[in-house]
């Protein structure tokens, strides 16, 4: 495992994006958004377990980075939900990917072409055998699911 522990250690990316120092909090409402879809900032509240007003304070400090947008619902247009803009979902797909791509690109174009191969192939083979020793009970993760289940409002049907 220190093949693994130094490869993360070397090319791990750094946290901050593109200037942005998202909060956990801030991070954890984008993350429920892509997962949800738009929402209002009453619905937010309710899915993450917060009081309307904190949702309502971490959505203005996301539209402040242009990472959330208030847009109309469709369906109806006296309300308004919130999204994620370009930026917030660039910043989401980057946000999954747990090395740096400039320095892994970096240390590969150090390898002849046919070491890159071969370690490819190699981490290839490694990923298949990994995934059928997984316990079948456990199923794979959700990469965007990291906030609570949403809470039932009192005297609505399920």
């Amino acid at each position: 495992m220190q093949l693994f522990s130094a490869t993360y250690s070397l090319l791990h990316r750094r946290r901050q994006q593109q200037g942005i120092a998202l909060t956990p909090e801030g991070r954890g409402l984008l993350l429920h958004l892509a997962w949800s879809g738009p929402l209002s900032i009453g619905d937010l509240a309710l899915h993450v377990d917060r009081a309307q007003s904190v949702v309502s304070e971490s959505v203005a400090v996301l539209e402040s980075h242009e990472m959330l947008a208030r847009v109309s619902d469709p369906r109806d247009r006296r309300r308004t939900l919130v999204w994620l803009t370009e930026r917030a979902r660039q910043w989401l797909a980057e946000e999954k990917e747990p090395l740096d791509a400039e320095r892994t690109e970096a240390a590969l174009a150090g390898m002849a072409p046919a070491e890159r191969r071969q370690l490819i192939e190699a981490f290839e083979r490694f990923i298949a055998t990994a995934e059928r020793t997984r316990p079948k009970e456990s199923p794979p993760r959700r990469d965007d699911s990291v906030t609570r289940k949403p809470r039932k409002k009192k005297g609505t049907r399920p």
